[in-house]
Order: C-alpha cells, then sequence, then structure tokens
C-alpha cells in the first residue's frame, strides 16, 4: 500500500488538504478579529499583514533546521499538530483578544497606533498557528523530493496547496461558518490538521531516516540577494494589484462577503495554475531570461488589465444577464469579471514564485527564506500600495490614483527583470506610459438620469460621491437640486429634499421618547442630517461615529441641511468602527441611534449581533433609549426576524416604531429600553417647551403626541411573536453576514413582505404606550385618537400596496376608509383629493365622487369643497 507511487500521491493530498485549512483559518480569523479591531480599513490591512508576518516569520526561521533534519516528514506532521492545536486554542484566545483592544487603542486612536494595535495584537495571537503554516512547505518540499529522489517537486506543491486554499475559501465561505459558525468551523479545520499530521506519519514518514538528500537543481544565475530582493517585491506587488483591483471592482458588485470570496478564490486559482503549469512544462535549466519573460508579461498585464477594469461595469452586466440574474447569476457574473482580471496575471505570479523558490532552494535550505520574503512583501504590500501610494497619487491626480497606481506595479515588475535589454523593455516601458496617459481613470459611476457629479473622493474602502438631481417642483436646496451620497454608486449615504425628511425623522423619533436627553450618540452619520436633530433639543451633545472618513469630509456639502455639524460645539463626529467605537468609549448616553445599516454589505452583518446589543445596553444610561433602524426594504423576510430576535434577546422591553408611512422604502425603529415605558397624555407637550425645537418639527410631521404616537407600530409581545423561534445573529455565528446577500444579488425588494407581515403581527393597541394613572382625564380621548390614526395608518399602508399591485375602486375603497378612521391622519386625504384632481378631466363623474366623499369624510378639511367648486361649479 505505501510504495513510493502512494507516499507521493498521499504527501499531495495531505497539502492540498493543508491548503484548504490554511485558507480556512485565515478567512475565520480575519473576521473573528474584526468583531474587536474594527472594520476600519487599517484595521482589516493589518489583520492581513499580521497572519502573512507569522507566516513568514516560520518559514525564516525553520528553515534551515526543517531543510537539514533527517525527518521532514516528522518535523511536517509536529507543525500540523501544533496548527491544529493552537486554533482551537483561538477559540478562547481571540474573544479574549477582542476584549482587551479597547483598552490599547482607546476612542480615538492616532493612525499609528491603531496600526500597530491592529497588527500586534493578532501577530502575537496567531503566531504559533500561523509560524507553524510558514514551516510547513520546507518540511514537506524535503519530504516529497527525498521520497521521489528527485529535487523538483516545489511547483507541484505549490500548486496543490494553492488550489487547497481555493476549495478553503470556498467552503469557508459558503458551507462552514453559515452552516457552523466559527467555533465549529476552527474545530473542523483542525481535524483535517491532525488527520493531515496522522496520514504523514503512517506512510510517507515511515523509513525516511535512510533516504538521501536530493540536490537542487537552481534556475537562475543570480546570487541569494537577487532572489531575496525579487521575492519581496513581488509579494508586495502581488498582492498590491489584488487589493487594488479589488477596490475597482467594489464600484461594480455588490460587495458582500460572498464578492470577496469569489475574488480570492480566482486569485489563488490562477495562481494555482501557474504553478501546476510551472512544474509540468518548464525545463530544469529555465534561467533568467525565463524570469525576464515573467516579469515583462506580468508588467504588461498591469497596463492592459486597466482596461478591463476600465468596463468592468458593462462585464459584470453582461454576464449577469447571460447566466439569468438573481443570485446563482450574480455570483456567477462575479466570477467571471474577477476570472478576467485576475487569472492571467495570477498565472504569472504562480509560475515566477514557483521559479524564485525552485531557484533557491539547497542543502541548507533556501525555499523557506524565500517563501518568508515573499510572504513578509506581501504583509507590506496593502500598506506600501492602498495606505501610502495609493492616496498619494489621488490628492494630486484626482480620480485617477487607482489606474496611477496599478501602472506604477507594472513598472515595478519591469524594474525586477534580471537581464534589462532595451529591445525587450522599451516596447513594456511605452506601453505603460501611452496607459498612464489616456484620458480614462477607474472611477467608475453610474449615474441616475438627470444626475450631475458634484465632488468625488477615491477613498480605501470605496469611491464616494456627492451627485445633484434637479427636481421639478421641489425645491430641496435654495438652489432648487438635490444631493445624495452614494459609496461605490450604489450604497445611498442619505441627501437632501425626500431623504432629507426621513434622515429628520430617524433622529427626532427616538429623541423625542426620552424625557430630557442630554448626551446622544449616533452610530453612522452619512450625511450628518440625522444626527443634526440633536442641535435643536435644548441641552443636548451628540457623538456621531462615521466609519469612512471620506464620508466625513464630503458632510460638507449638505451643511445647508446638517446645521454645519461639523462646525458645531455640540456635535462630535469621529472616524471610528461603529463596535470598536462602543466598546472603548466609558461614556453613557440618554440616546442611542444606530443609523441605516446596508445589511448586504460586508461587515454590517456584525450590527446586529446579540453581543454588540448588549454592549450598546452597557452604554445607556437608566432611562436611555436604544434605536436600532432598520430597512426593510433591503432585508427579506427571515433576516428581518432574526435581527428583530437577537435584538428582543437584549431589550425584552422593545417597540416597533415606522419612520414614515412609505411602501417603497419603508424604515423600522426598534426602541428598546431597560425598563418598561409608559406616557402621559402630556408627554409631547412637555417635550415641546422649547420654540427652537418647535420649530425644527415643522414638516416633520411629529409636532403632536398623535402624531409622534401613530408612527407606533407593534409592542414587543407583537415583535417576538413576529421573530418566532428563528436563530440569533451572534459574534460565532452570524447569520445575517451570509443570509441577507440575497436580496442585493436578486435585485429585488423585501419592502412590501416584510410591511404587510409586520402589520399582520401587530395588535395596534395604543392603550399599552400610555400611562393611565399620569394621563388622568385625558388618557381615554388619546388613546382613542392614537389608535384611530394608527387605523387610518394601517389602511393607508394597505391601500397603496393594493393601488401599486392594480390601480382601481378596491384600493380607492381602502384610502376612503382610511380617511374615515382618522381626521388626524392625512395622507390618505392627501391621496385621494390629488387622484381626484388628476382624473377630473378623463372622468369627472369618477373625480366628483371621491371629493364628494371627501368632504363628508372630513368635513373640517376645506380641500375637497374648494376643489368640488373649482372643477365642477364654475
Amino acid at each position: 500500500m505505501w510504495n513510493a507511487s502512494g507516499k507521493t500521491a498521499t504527501i499531495y493530498v495531505m497539502f492540498f488538504l493543508s491548503g484548504i485549512a490554511g485558507l480556512g483559518y485565515e478567512i475565520v480569523w480575519a473576521r473573528m478579529f474584526a468583531v474587536g479591531l474594527g472594520h476600519e480599513y487599517p484595521s482589516l490591512l493589518a489583520v492581513v499583514a499580521a497572519f502573512f508576518g507569522g507566516f513568514a516569520i516560520g518559514a525564516w526561521c525553520f528553515d534551515a533546521v526543517v531543510s537539514q533534519t533527517r525527518f521532514p516528514g516528522r518535523w511536517y506532521a509536529a507543525l500540523e499538530v501544533a496548527i491544529g492545536v493552537w486554533a482551537l486554542v483561538t477559540m478562547a484566545a481571540i474573544p479574549w483578544a477582542n476584549g482587551r483592544v479597547a483598552e490599547f487603542t482607546g476612542v480615538t486612536p492616532s493612525a499609528m497606533r491603531h496600526w500597530g494595535v491592529a497588527f500586534l495584537v493578532p501577530l502575537l495571537t496567531l503566531l504559533p498557528a500561523t509560524a507553524a503554516m510558514g514551516a510547513t512547505f520546507s518540511a514537506i518540499d524535503r519530504l516529497c523530493c527525498r521520497l521521489r529522489q528527485d529535487g523538483r517537486s516545489i511547483g507541484a506543491l505549490y500548486a496543490l496547496n494553492t488550489l487547497g486554499a481555493v476549495f478553503g475559501v470556498l467552503l469557508s465561505t459558503f458551507v462552514l461558518i453559515p452552516g457552523w459558525g466559527y467555533r465549529w468551523t476552527l474545530t473542523i479545520l483542525a481535524a483535517v490538521n491532525f488527520l493531515c499530521a496522522a496520514t504523514v506519519l503512517a506512510g510517507p514518514a515511515r523509513g525516511e531516516a535512510d533516504r538521501s538528500e536530493v540536490p537542487s537543481e537552481s534556475g537562475s544565475s543570480r546570487g541569494p540577494t537577487y532572489l531575496w530582493t525579487a521575492a519581496l517585491v513581488t509579494g508586495m506587488l502581488g498582492i498590491g494589484y489584488e487589493m487594488l483591483a479589488v477596490r475597482v471592482m467594489a464600484q461594480v458588485l455588490e460587495n458582500t462577503i460572498f464578492s470577496f470570496a469569489v475574488a480570492l478564490s480566482v486569485y489563488l486559482l490562477g495562481t494555482a495554475a501557474g504553478a501546476a503549469l510551472y512544474q509540468r512544462f518548464v525545463p530544469p535549466d529555465a534561467g533568467d531570461q525565463l524570469l525576464t519573460r515573467l516579469f515583462h508579461a506580468l508588467a504588461v498585464l498591469c497596463g492592459l488589465e486597466t482596461l478591463v477594469l476600465w468596463n468592468s461595469r458593462q462585464i459584470y452586466e453582461f454576464a449577469r444577464l447571460f447566466l439569468g440574474g438573481r443570485m446563482a447569476g450574480s455570483l456567477g457574473a462575479e466570477f467571471v469579471l474577477a476570472a478576467v482580471v485576475f487569472l492571467l496575471p495570477t498565472f504569472l505570479m504562480g509560475a515566477t514564485l514557483s521559479h524564485l523558490l525552485q531557484s533557491a532552494r539547497h542543502a541548507r535550505g533556501g525555499v523557506g527564506k524565500v517563501l518568508a520574503l515573499n510572504t513578509l512583501g506581501s504583509s507590506g504590500g496593502p500598506l506600501v500600495c492602498m495606505v501610502i501610494v495609493l492616496p498619494f497619487l489621488a490628492a494630486r491626480f484626482p480620480l485617477m490614483g487607482s489606474k496611477f497606481t496599478l501602472v506604477l506595479i507594472g513598472y515595478g515588475y519591469v524594474l525586477l527583470s534580471p537581464k534589462i535589454r532595451f529591445g525587450q523593455f522599451l516596447p513594456v516601458v511605452l506601453l505603460l506610459a501611452a496607459i498612464l496617459l489616456a484620458p480614462f481613470s477607474l472611477f467608475i459611476v453610474e449615474r441616475e438620469g438627470g444626475e450631475k457629479l458634484i465632488a468625488a473622493r477615491e477613498g480605501l474602502m470605496g469611491t464616494i460621491t456627492v451627485t445633484e438631481q434637479k427636481v421639478e417642483g421641489v425645491s430641496a436646496t435654495p438652489a432648487g437640486r438635490r444631493l445624495v451620497l452614494k459609496v461605490n454608486s450604489k450604497f445611498r449615504m442619505g441627501g437632501s429634499g425626500r431623504g432629507e425628511f426621513a434622515d429628520r425623522r430617524r433622529g427626532h423619533i427616538p429623541l423625542l421618547l426620552h424625557p430630557d436627553p442630554k448626551r446622544a450618540l449616533f452610530l453612522g452619520t452619512g450625511t450628518g442630517v440625522t444626527m443634526s436633530t440633536a442641535a435643536s433639543h435644548q441641552g443636548l451633545a451628540a457623538d456621531g461615529v462615521e466609519l469612512i472618513p471620506e464620508v466625513m469630509e464630503l458632510m460638507r456639502y449638505f451643511d445647508e441641511v446638517n446645521a454645519h455639524a461639523l462646525d458645531s460645539e455640540l456635535l462630535k463626529v469621529s472616524n471610528a468602527d461603529a463596535r470598536r467605537y462602543i466598546r472603548a468609549n466609558p461614556d453613557r448616553y440618554d440616546v442611542v441611534v444606530a443609523d441605516l445599516f446596508h445589511p448586504s454589505r460586508d461587515g454590517a452583518g456584525s450590527l446586529y449581533t446579540v453581543e454588540h446589543f448588549r454592549a450598546v445596553r452597557a452604554r445607556l444610561t437608566d432611562g436611555g433609549v436604544f434605536c436600532q433602524w432598520l430597512p426593510l426594504f433591503q432585508l427579506d423576510l427571515d433576516v428581518l426576524q432574526i435581527i428583530i430576535r437577537s435584538y428582543l434577546e437584549v431589550f425584552p422591553h422593545t417597540r416597533g416604531y415606522l419612520c414614515y408611512f412609505n411602501v417603497d422604502t419603508p424604515m423600522l425603529g426598534l426602541i428598546g429600553q431597560r425598563h418598561a415605558t409608559r406616557y402621559p397624555a402630556n408627554w409631547q407637550q412637555e417635550r415641546l417647551r422649547s420654540a427652537a425645537l418647535r420649530s425644527a418639527l415643522e414638516g416633520t410631521g411629529l409636532n403632536g403626541s398623535v402624531h409622534l404616537f401613530g408612527c407606533y407600530l407593534a409592542s414587543g409581545e407583537d415583535l417576538a411573536r413576529f421573530a418566532g423561534s428563528v436563530p440569533l445573529n451572534t459574534d460565532d455565528r452570524p447569520v445575517v453576514t451570509f443570509l441577507a446577500p440575497r436580496l442585493a444579488y436578486a435585485r429585488e425588494t423585501g419592502a412590501r413582505e416584510n410591511l404587510e407581515a409586520l402589520l399582520d403581527a401587530s395588535s395596534s393597541e395604543a392603550g399599552e404606550l400610555f400611562d393611565a394613572a399620569a394621563t388622568g382625564s385625558g388618557h381615554a380621548g388619546l388613546v382613542a385618537r392614537v389608535s384611530d390614526y394608527i387605523r387610518a395608518r394601517d389602511l393607508y399602508l394597505r391601500a397603496l400596496f393594493s393601488w401599486n399591485e392594480q390601480p382601481g375602486e378596491p384600493a380607492v375603497e381602502l384610502f376612503a376608509r382610511s380617511v374615515r378612521a382618522s381626521s388626524d391622519f392625512v395622507p390618505a386625504y392627501d391621496f385621494l383629493r390629488d387622484l381626484a384632481e388628476s382624473v377630473a378631466a378623463s372622468n369627472p363623474q369618477e373625480a366628483r365622487r371621491v371629493l364628494t366623499s371627501l368632504a363628508e369624510a372630513n368635513p373640517a378639511r376645506p380641500d375637497a369643497p374648494a376643489l368640488l367648486e373649482r372643477l365642477f361649479e364654475k
């Protein structure tokens, strides 16, 4: 059974499985650390750098000892066991480290402190495992070569391990983590390590002491200094290319957890293919000429791929249309775009690293040191390319930073060539120069009809824009325009005009439900409009947290509608991750408002976990209010139920409020407190003692008690019944992260399904809101008016559903019932009045009937009688 061929095949299979475990660990560890370190770009890059850094340490330090031992198989088995054991330790070590991070960083750390903590904490926490991973390649190479008595196995081993990494990315992202969570995924991956160790000991490692060393045939005439330099720089350039390309494609892709997994898997697939074909077809005597050609080809591709990225939207949309849309088609389109961008360059990268590793191999080692330097370059590549070079160029050449950085990477490959000949060198340099000077950029903006670009920033986390759209008949700003803030052309972060109305209500509703707020916290500031509502509440100071620094910069364009939030002494905005800020900040708040987060966007799911809600609860004062706004139109039903159940797990005393009465983009506010609260009848009158606040509420529809409490949708019991027994969204099993993208990929909305289900679950009993003892004689009247208002509101929403599905008499009757239900509720009246006016010329009889019924249903309003007189009584 264990003949030479069988042992060799076993080695290949085990190193393939080891690759699955290795990339699976990287995915899991990076996401576990993001909970404590935050989702700011420096934190994300630092975790990746720490993983690579530990890998490099192990590859360098163990290179000589592993290469010269008589027992490489035993070494390999021991390293696999060490990886598996420490992976199990990280189940407890990473949460513990995350708990200490807040102490080290503080609320607003300096860039150096933030980067240092985000790098050192994961580096030290993961070092035993990552160092062991780095040493496995040298051990398996020596074991395989001694067994085969052939010094050329690096390409095959590298290809199989990297192919395993492809499966590791896909299995962990699409199967293991969604199905079992992080802890069980780590357990499964550790079992793979133990299997690799046991299998190698049982077969390939037996009798290894009797095998002789096989000399290596170097493929380069250059010494170790050149090989080391080339390995270091190619690692930096390769990862820089990946990061930049992913950043550009983010303007087109859906930016879910699956988008990154698809891009990474294609990148690794191309690398594996390059290594495999190098092993199969490149002769042992291939030398510096091969390396020169590889570097020149990489330089050319870096330039040509900018043209591909320039057309990435057309490629993605065509592939999506061809593949049928929906989630499968959208994922397939992401794969197609990633393949066009990555496969050829990474194919050459895989061949290049295989050649460098093979060229460095000698009796005392060499492979580990080249691998260490290549990985070290990969560790520093994101810092150099994304944090230093890209911002520098973007600041000096607006909207051209990404293209210029990619071309510079191409020039970097040219300069690495071991043989620089003018005839080979000049065409590549001229091609890159032509692309550099060509009049196109990698700034990809999808503009809606009539939009004009006002401002744009190339940020590390995406492209941020402010666009202007003329709106007929609407004076959204003094210039009669509407401004919209977007990330990557698709994620709306707020705006003026119609968006401003909703933004203000999202701030005022939770603030008005606290008797006298003095400190407020807003998680996610966007345009700053929601946070600016705090300025109108007397004696209230507010903090705001925004993840994307360029959003804060462009907030200035909304000064007219956000009360100059960045200049206010009472409003303070910080650039930070919301979760990290909550954990690091010792302050307590009377009101915390978590604004709309795009649930499908990678990282947003962690803002809906039980642990995060607990952290927010710890920051509330005794009578504090926490409002979590949910975009019902961006959630499907089961994800909404999961979020609500997770919220109720921490805040059982919760009520649901509607932001406004819209069926296209409805928003639900979960208003939670430590204790159950009931309100007196004069609550709103007491809250509106300030003339400034009364003035600020004009145009928001929140001036009276009936209108404020008329937003009430559901009690805690209603919400619990609606949520049912769905799983909780936790840090260990963040199910929202993996389920929310379905709606984004399908490009559908969950607005109607979610809102109708909530309306069906609601008891609409306004009496549970009010304190009968405190309300006194006005209690019954207030309860009746609010109940009527809510009933009219619900009829109006159902009427809108019916009208959108099929305009006609059934919908009109629902609108009429809404008008009759409450004289305080005006949207249904306004809808029918406008409908009657619009059909008066074509159907005067119907218009007369509608206006007459309106006049009878609400005789206090003069609109319908006046319109009747104007249209029909000339």
